[in-house]
């Protein structure tokens, strides 16, 4: 916030109780100069009068004291003081106190209520002294009295609604600072979230792979070494590749750290995306999942939707080589448009063999919930023909459309 102006309004601002004791303090030489003509002047000033106007004086300025806290009874005990003063024929004494009092009300209470004490004050004080001030007087005490107190009420509320409209720019910009903080967590919670299940993708799918990989190489063994070597080779490279994925997500989880030098190539390394599906089918096929991939139309331009079609053929490839028995046939076609992208994955396995991973059924999960970014529909179940059946249509953002 920018400093207020003024080196005396921060002053009295950093001060308030100073400030009321100092206008509290305005009846003293009031009081003194009463009690000094009554002594001086006996028979003009009697002491009965004089000794009922010092009283007055000193509520006054009692009240002052609390004028921040209760201003509203502040006005009324004063406007009782100067209804008392203007029957002894010395309001004057009281008016300055009255004045401080509805500019308080304005500033400190509200605008509505200082226009009630301004009404209140006026019938409470002037109507009454009909009754003991001569016509002129009383017209002319009338008139002074509306228009200084109507003075005093019209700067109160002025700089009692610079004051009130001040706060509440003060409390939207931090209700928007706590909102932008809210929203930055959210977003920080929503990232976090996308980071799990591409955590989940990478060690599920990469170690059913490796799994697969070394029954594979077990079995060959015997018969053909070479076959065996170049199945580890292949659980060597899906392992790498696991690693230097997951040292990349874990890298961003590090809130403020930076990341070891030898992870700098993995955490430049982008998303996989369109060109990445036929390394992706070739390592399913080296686990001995018969794959025919098919590409039709224009790719889609958007990072994030290539991302999700190559999470969802890779979900679905991993489930056939987990729970598809001896599948002769598996098909995965992508055809792609400006518009949308479907995507079809099916196999012709005949039944659930021996699954070599078990699973807890996140990865439907995170396919429906990747779907859904993309308001697309997903349908899941066995196909018509034996075997199951994925088929997903993504619709692509306009916006992010070439």
């Amino acid at each position: 916030m920018p400093t207020p102006p003024g080196a005396i309004r921060r002053f009295w601002a950093r001060h308030p109780r100073l400030a009321d004791i100092l206008l509290a303090l305005h009846v003293v030489p009031v009081m003194l100069t009463t009690v000094v003509m009554a002594i001086v002047e006996p028979g003009r000033y009697p002491w009965p009068d004089a000794v009922l106007q010092v009283l007055l004086l000193a509520v006054v300025g009692i009240a002052l004291l609390y004028r921040r806290r209760h201003p509203v009874i502040v006005v009324t005990v004063i406007a009782a003081m100067t209804a008392i003063a203007s029957w002894q024929q010395a309001q004057d004494s009281t008016s300055l106190g009255l004045l401080i009092a509805l500019y308080s009300v304005a500033v400190y209470a509200s605008s509505r209520g200082a226009w009630i004490a301004y009404g209140l004050s006026f019938a409470g004080v002037v109507l009454p002294a009909y009754f003991w001030i001569p016509w002129n007087d009383w017209v002319s005490f009338a008139t002074a009295f509306a228009l200084l107190n109507l003075i005093a009420t019209l700067i109160g509320n002025n700089v009692g609604s610079r004051r009130r409209y001040t706060d509440a720019l003060i409390d939207r910009a931090e209700q928007l600072a706590r909102e932008r903080d809210a929203q930055a967590q959210l977003a920080s919670a929503a990232e976090r979230s996308r980071i799990a299940r591409e955590m989940h993708d990478i060690v599920a799918h990469s170690l059913t792979v490796v799994v697969a990989l070394a029954n594979g190489a077990e079995a060959a063994a015997d018969r053909s070494p070479d076959a065996a070597k170049q199945a580890m080779r292949e659980v060597r490279d899906v392992g790498r590749s696991a690693l230097a994925d997951m040292r990349r997500l874990l890298g961003v989880l590090r809130d403020g750290e930076d990341a070891a030098p030898d992870d700098a190539a993995s955490a430049l390394r982008p998303q996989p995306g369109n060109e990445d599906l036929a390394s992706l089918v070739d390592s399913y096929r080296a686990a001995g999942v018969p794959v025919a991939l098919t590409l039709t139309g224009e790719p889609p331009s958007s990072a994030g939707l290539q991302l999700t079609v190559h999470r969802i053929v890779q979900e679905s490839l991993t489930n056939v080589l987990r729970y598809a028995h001896e599948p002769s046939r598996v098909s995965v076609a992508i055809v792609s448009s400006n518009t949308q992208v479907t995507v079809d994955v099916r196999d012709n396995g005949h039944g659930v063999g021996d699954s070599p991973v078990e699973g807890a059924g996140q990865g439907l999960i995170g396919m429906r919930e990747r779907v859904a970014i993309y308001r697309g529909t997903l349908e899941v179940g066995p196909g018509p023909a034996g075997g199951w059946h994925v088929h997903a249509v993504l619709f692509a953002d306009p916006e992010e459309t070439t």
